[in-house]
């Protein structure tokens, strides 16, 4: 639990760098708010689902199999972050030169 609570430490404290980082000063706030929501969200329906796998499969194993696919679908996503990066900034290049 101590080793969860520090990753959990370190997530808050490092979010919103994170989002200044790709989102920009201008624009934390819209996105502190759009990216709460979808946590919101998931908090709202995450715990039913997995109470809802549990019942269906009757194995508390299936259940955290199921939820550490979604983890690591996660961790998936952030891994091709890079890539959308250089998209995104790639594009938004083309649009500048597209302007003048």
């Amino acid at each position: 639990m101590g080793l969860w609570g520090c990753g959990v430490g370190t997530f808050m404290n490092i979010f919103n760098l994170v989002m200044v980082h790709y989102m920009g000063l201008d624009n934390l706030m819209q996105m502190l708010g759009a990216s709460m929501l979808c946590i919101a969200i998931g908090y709202l329906t995450i715990g039913p689902f997995a109470g809802y796998i549990r019942d269906e499969t009757d194995s508390y194993a299936v259940c955290i199999w199921v939820l550490a696919g979604v983890v690591f679908s996660s961790f998936l996503l952030w891994l091709f972050m890079p890539a959308a990066v250089a998209y995104d900034s790639r594009h938004s290049k083309n649009q500048n030169q597209n302007k003048t």
